[in-house]
């Protein structure tokens, strides 16, 4: 059984804006009543912890040293006295969210990532009402309020379901706010991190996938996670073919799009959904004539809240749906060498950082 920590953790921390990270030894938030202590095993590198750490989100002053990750996967070791849903020994993982207001109709409706007083508060680099400044999962213990923990299925090995928690929910929410379901016809824009996923999960919700990426060099892959159709996005005759084709498009990408060009890719009443989440905001440009003739409905999603995520989660154990991973090691030198990688575009497709594998009854060393 994994070992209750001593009110500090380890971790790997950005002491400064850029792309490295090096050992820091931290307070964990107290273990006030309603708090889970998670001794964690495993915990996903996410385009967003680059992003935050670069400064692309913001100067996050005040906020350094930024220990990243929020895709958090580890055994439960001390509880709060008003802790009753988990107890010592569960593995239990938290996603991108530690706190909202928790009193609006937002969060009283199980929507907390909509909290509507602002109350938004992210696992790292943000300060709780407490006066806490947040740490993430690139360490090996984190406190988190009972509200913003989930159980893992039996069935999800904590290696591969780490990245479910953010690039998982991310895709998998705004699928269900579209209601795809068999005979619907299934766009994923990009073929990356959030993309491969969404194949998987529109896949296993019935729909016929079809995947648009700049060349072909993705195909293959692109069918075996499920898609039926590939269409290469540098191809204008193959971009014209799929006109009016798709019912819903999942755009997992932060590029400047051809919107015009995309958009047109719906049937009336078609869903746009947007995921990626490019540096700065951006923008999509759409013609209001091009809303009013096919009437299409566009939407954005932030990750999920804490229901749609043990929903994720629950669906994702039924369907066997997983993401392609790989490993790094718990080291400054090794997470710095990935974040390398992720921003290169060279992860198939999501990469995981190896922290205490052995605390983990999931998974096996080898990380088969």
């Amino acid at each position: 059984m994994a070992t209750p920590s001593n009110g500090k953790s380890v971790g790997q921390a950005a002491y400064e804006l850029g792309e490295t990270v090096k050992e820091w030894e931290f307070d964990l938030h107290p273990l006030d009543d309603d708090y889970v202590e998670i001794k964690i095993t495993f915990s996903g590198i996410c385009h967003s912890d680059i992003h935050t750490i670069n400064g692309d989100w913001g100067p996050q002053e005040g906020m350094f040293p930024i220990v990243p990750g929020h895709e958090i996967i580890g055994m439960v070791t001390q509880v709060g006295k008003n802790v009753s849903q988990f107890k010592v020994g569960d593995r239990v993982g938290v996603g991108p969210q530690a706190f909202s207001c928790l009193e609006c109709d937002n969060c009283n409706s199980s929507q907390e990532n909509y909290c509507l007083i602002g109350g938004f508060k992210g696992a790292y680099a943000s300060e709780l009402p407490d006066g806490y400044i947040t740490k993430g999962g690139y360490a090996t213990y984190n406190r988190s309020h009972q509200r913003f923990v989930v159980k893992i299925p039996d069935s999800l090995p904590s290696n591969k379901a780490a990245p479910l928690l953010c690039a998982g929910v991310t895709v998998y929410a705004p699928l269900t706010y579209a209601e795809v379901c068999p005979g619907k016809k299934v766009g994923v824009v990009g073929i990356g991190g959030l993309g491969h996923l969404g194949i998987k999960y529109a896949k296993a919700m019935g729909a016929e996938v079809t995947a648009f990426s700049r060349g072909r060099s993705k195909e293959e892959t692109a069918r075996s996670f499920g898609a039926s159709n590939f269409v290469d996005t540098t191809n204008e005759e193959e971009m014209k073919a799929a006109a009016s084709s798709q019912d819903v498009i999942l755009n997992t990408t932060s590029a400047n799009l051809d919107w015009a060009q995309y958009f047109d890719l719906l049937r009336p009443r078609g869903y746009w959904c947007q995921a990626g989440a490019p540096p700065g905001g951006g923008k999509i440009e759409l013609t209001a004539i091009g809303l009013i003739f096919k009437n299409i409905k566009v939407m954005g999603s932030l990750i999920g809240s804490p229901k749609e995520t043990q929903d994720m989660l629950n669906f994702s154990a039924e369907h066997n749906v997983l993401p392609d991973v790989e490993y790094c090691q718990f080291t400054g030198e090794s997470i710095t060498a990935a974040i390398e990688k992720v921003l290169k575009n060279q992860v198939r497709y999501r990469m995981v950082i190896e922290i205490d594998p052995e605390s983990d009854p999931s998974v096996n060393n080898n990380n088969n």
